[in-house]
């Protein structure tokens, strides 16, 4: 039986890969059946999948310099445990694919006039 790992995904809809002709979806952010009171993720949300330690391995050698992998968006550990360990300290790290704050947009942006 094939080593496996616990990979943790914080992109919202996870991803789609595909190595050698055999596809894995890893679950993302949106896989949490943790919700805000609005039904919003929350912040250091993520998602959890068992693969193959040699996919994995693959992936990363492929995909080592995605924004994706360089800021722990998707991160590897040997156990579900440690993912939630792992993820714990990531929470704070931002992947860019976050809601936008309603009441304060972006730079530059100013909220509609709702009257």
């Amino acid at each position: 039986m094939a080593e496996m790992v616990s990979v943790g995904c914080k992109l919202p809809n996870g991803l789609q890969v595909t190595i050698d002709g055999k596809t894995v979806i890893l679950n993302g952010a949106a896989t949490t059946s943790l919700r805000g009171l609005d039904g919003a993720i929350p912040e250091g949300a993520f998602g959890v999948t068992q693969v193959e330690k040699d996919f994995m391995d693959k992936f990363v050698a492929m995909y080592q310099d995605a924004a994706y992998i360089q800021n722990n968006a998707i991160f590897i550990q040997k156990d579900e445990r440690s993912v939630k360990a792992q993820a714990k300290e990531l929470a704070e790290e931002k992947t860019g694919l976050e809601g936008m704050d309603p009441e304060n947009p972006a730079p530059g942006v100013k909220k509609a006039d709702t009257k």
